[in-house]
């Protein structure tokens, strides 16, 4: 009997159960070592004198009374000066005294308080928040470090499978992956149904290491560079948050915030990339179904498979990937990066108008009275005229420029006139007389910051 014939005999029950209780004991160990790697136990980032902790539990109705008994946990340590909850990004942030307390020691303190706390309502589980969501975060707490172990675990699984083909999964495991996190409603489901956990952090893990043993991990090496992409951003918004963070916070009333309660109107708009996904996986769906009695399941589901869109989103990580890192380097910190994941999903911009206004005012509008020359009516008002004082009275050579109810006139007032100016858009009034009689009268707007026409 040749050796490989033997290696295909029946093997004896008495070898079988020991083999199976070791393979469960070894599947069991290998997912609580990725389910170490993908959720940290507690993100922690420290700065001389501060802690930033995660704290949970801090979101929506009754957020405010865990963090209350959380900070009042953490207040009873005899080296904690203050302890303040900022609910939006998860974090309380602790000052400590010489020489600080222990990690371990704070974090036991915010596990108690959590466990204290009354039951809340579940919160709202974001799907697009999958990385931390403060910059004190890093690149090392970011998901993106279990999925880059696990893509190069495929692609070393991958490379194996090369050798030993016999071994491989069915492509179908992989596109099934690839199908749950590629389409927006799958994807969604999924993880309401689990509430993000663990799904939001083991899937792209499993993702990775499927199609590292069921494909030759041409999907894995593109997951490899857009989790180099993400590493990087997270990078270089930790660096620009290290040098920004000594001048944001300098007491409490720098970090505390309560829980957003606020519920939108309605349901968020679908971005393009959403509309498309849906639409080619139907189709897909509807070709593969028809291609079945003709080509059989096999091809049929191949014929599905290939309908699954990942160009779109790995355009847009891109993109986000890019822009969050080169606004860090300009020193521009996004605190929650799942924003600009968001982009393709703004159908309306609303800008403040203060933000766009100087503090200076200039005037927009003249109005001559009386016959008065313009060329020496303009020449006064500019010589008189200062941005920065714009109300003040002014005078010089009998020539006269201020407030019109701080004047002293005789005959018009210009107040008829002033109304006319308001009503074409200026905000501010003077009016412009030489002794006794007004000349003009000038509207004033404040002047724009640059790039605000644009």
């Amino acid at each position: 009997m040749s050796p490989l014939s033997a290696l295909r005999l029946p093997m004896p029950p008495s070898l079988l159960a020991p083999l199976r209780s070791g393979v469960a004991a070894g599947v069991r160990d290998a997912t609580g070592a990725i389910g170490r790697l993908v959720r940290p136990h507690r993100g922690v980032w420290s700065y001389p004198g501060r802690y930033y902790i995660e704290v949970r539990g801090v979101h929506g109705t009754g957020g405010e009374r865990v963090a209350r008994r959380v900070e009042q946990a953490l207040e009873e340590h005899p080296r904690v000066r203050w302890a303040r909850v900022n609910a939006p990004s998860e974090r309380v942030v602790v000052a400590v005294d010489k020489p600080p307390p222990s990690e371990q020691a704070l974090i036991t303190r915010i596990e108690r308080a959590e466990a204290r706390a009354p039951a809340a309502p579940p919160e709202e589980f974001d799907e697009w928040a999958p990385e931390p969501r403060h910059p004190s975060g890093g690149p090392k707490a970011a998901q993106s470090l279990a999925v880059l172990t696990a893509d190069v675990a495929g692609l070393g699984v991958a490379t194996a499978l090369r050798l030993a083909p016999w071994l491989r999964l069915p492509a179908e495991a992989a596109a099934a992956m690839s199908v749950i996190q590629n389409h927006p409603r799958l994807r969604r489901l999924v993880l309401a149904v689990t509430r993000g956990e663990p799904t939001e952090a083991t899937l792209p893990v499993l993702s990775a290491l499927t199609q590292g043993v069921a494909t030759r991990g041409g999907g894995i090496a593109l997951d490899l560079l857009q989790r180099l992409a993400l590493w990087r951003e997270a990078e270089a918004e930790g660096r620009a948050w290290a040098a920004m963070e000594p001048q944001l916070v300098h007491g409490p009333q720098d970090v505390v915030a309560e829980p957003i309660v606020v519920e939108r109107p309605g349901p968020s708009p679908q971005d393009t990339v959403e509309r498309f996904a849906e639409r080619s996986m139907a189709a897909g769906a509807v070709a593969g179904a028809l291609a079945v009695p003709f080509a059989g399941p096999r091809r049929g589901l191949a014929v599905a498979f290939a309908s699954v869109p990942r160009a779109p989103g790995a355009g847009r990580e891109g993109f986000a990937t890019s822009l969050g890192r080169f606004l860090a380097l300009r020193g521009v910190l996004a605190m929650d990066r799942s924003c600009l994941r968001r982009l393709g999903q703004v159908d309306t911009v609303v800008l403040d108008e203060e933000a766009l206004r100087g503090d200076r005012y200039e005037p927009i509008d003249l109005e001559l009275l009386g016959g008065a020359e313009p060329g020496r009516t303009s020449e006064r008002l500019f010589g008189l005229f200062d941005p920065d004082q714009p109300l003040e009275t002014r005078r010089d050579n009998g020539w006269v420029l201020g407030p019109l109810d701080r004047l002293e006139l005789t005959g018009r007032t210009g107040q008829q006139t002033a109304a006319r100016l308001r009503r074409r858009g200026s905000e501010r009034v003077l009016g412009l007389a030489r002794g006794r009689r007004l000349q003009a009268v000038v509207g004033l707007a404040p002047q724009t910051v640059p790039g605000a026409e644009a």
